[in-house]
């Protein structure tokens, strides 16, 4: 009996360290192919920096068996785009048809996929920036905590050019085909303006300030945006493309540097 014990806990440890092994050398090729692949998106967009990179697939060595990644993403940050300023943008690329070899080697391009989601976040800088506002702050309007969930009104405090101290209003994100539109619809605080001027700007006054249209075409998304939405003290464009052919194009914009 004891010996029966003693084998069943020798070959437990024998399988757990071959399970913690190829778990680690499953970690280390895929480590490997993000990697390349974030070497190949950082020289093809002319960044400064290598971008993270991610594929999908548990274990990874499976996608090598299946020939297709079920999803992989390229997440860039602070990468600057004419006239907004550093943007983070992201790819998100689901049911990528790829070889072993290629896939070893990070080479996505020419790739056959469901589904490429690509998205912008504008920050409270790069917003403010188009819209003259240096000191914009951006948050959701019906949930205080840190993170916030996404909505699509969004509460922005800021003083506009001429004003006397900061306003916040309330403004609906909308999409009217390819055009963006920030449209004031509350002004919930004005007490920091001076007395004068607070008598004399009416909400619509205010409204017009904050009031902001975009060409979601001008943005490094693959087209017009399809979504858009605030969270986390951003504001976030999404577009959407199905049954594509994966470019470098599609996995980061080119720096204006």
């Amino acid at each position: 009996m004891k010996l029966r014990r003693h084998t069943v806990v020798v070959l437990t440890a024998v399988l757990v360290g071959v399970l913690v092994a190829m778990w680690v050398v499953d970690t280390a090729i895929a480590a490997r192919s993000e990697r390349l692949l974030s070497q190949r998106v950082a020289e093809h967009s002319h960044l400064g920096f290598a971008p993270e990179a991610y594929f999908g697939g548990l274990p990874f060595v499976s996608n090598f068996i299946t020939g297709v990644v079920p999803s992989m993403y390229v997440s860039v940050t602070d990468v600057k785009v004419k006239p907004f300023g550093l943007l983070r943008t992201h790819t998100t690329i689901t049911d990528v048809e790829v070889s072993a070899d290629r896939l070893l080697a990070g080479d996505v391009a020419g790739a056959k996929a469901a589904l490429i989601t690509r998205g912008v976040n504008f920050d409270a800088v790069s917003l403010g920036r188009p819209m003259g506002i240096t000191d914009l702050d951006i948050s959701n309007p019906y949930d205080i905590s840190p993170a916030g969930s996404a909505a699509s009104e969004v509460k922005l405090t800021g003083t506009p050019p001429g004003f006397t101290g900061p306003v916040t209003v309330v403004a609906e994100l909308r999409l009217k085909g390819k055009m963006f539109l920030l449209s004031p619809i509350t002004v919930t605080d004005r007490s920091k303006l001076d007395d004068t001027q607070n008598d004399k700007l009416s909400d619509d006054d205010i409204f017009r300030a904050f009031r902001w249209e975009l060409d979601t075409t001008t943005l490094p998304l693959s087209k017009q945006a399809s979504y858009v939405s605030a969270a986390g003290g951003t504001v976030y464009f999404e577009s959407q493309q199905r049954n594509v052919v994966v470019s470098m194009d599609d996995l980061a914009p080119v720096s204006d540097d």
